[in-house]
């Protein structure tokens, strides 16, 4: 029998077969993350995503990449100030930043995990703490 196997998020990934049960005539073994619901034709800019038990058409997420490189050429523009302690925690925000990006595409793109989610606030923590950091340093050169 054809099945529909999916990715862990749902994306199509192709056919596959299921075998018959050696122990039950007509019964098949359907492999993980398989359907037996065709899905439909894919068209320019989309992509077959099976939820819900229902097949749907959403936007061909944007590369990783092309995202990191955006958050780059802003980040860039920011003033360093090379060498003090002021700069090594705005390069942390930064980081935090640049690893918010993968959740956080997951999340618009509807492919979330529970592990995007927990990895967002791990994030979120680690830069407010950082950010009391910044501004407690701040507050203290402002008192020199």
């Amino acid at each position: 029998m054809k099945v529909y196997q999916c990715d862990a998020n749902g994306f199509l990934i192709g056919e596959t077969v299921a075998d018959e049960s050696p122990l039950e005539k007509g019964v098949f073994l359907i492999p993980a993350n398989c359907t037996k619901k065709k899905p439909p034709k894919e068209k320019e800019g989309k992509i077959a995503q099976f939820a819900d038990d229902k097949w749907k058409l959403v936007d061909i997420p944007k590369p990783v990449e092309s995202l990191e490189t955006e958050v780059a050429d802003v980040v860039e523009d920011e003033p360093e100030i090379e060498g003090s302690e002021e700069a090594f925690l705005l390069a942390q925000l930064r980081d935090c930043d640049l690893r918010t990006l993968r959740p956080m595409r997951a999340i618009i793109a509807g492919t979330d995990t529970k592990e995007d989610h927990e990895t967002l606030n791990a994030i979120e923590s680690e830069i407010s703490k950082t950010r009391d950091k910044l501004k407690a340093l701040i507050l203290e050169d402002d008192q020199l």
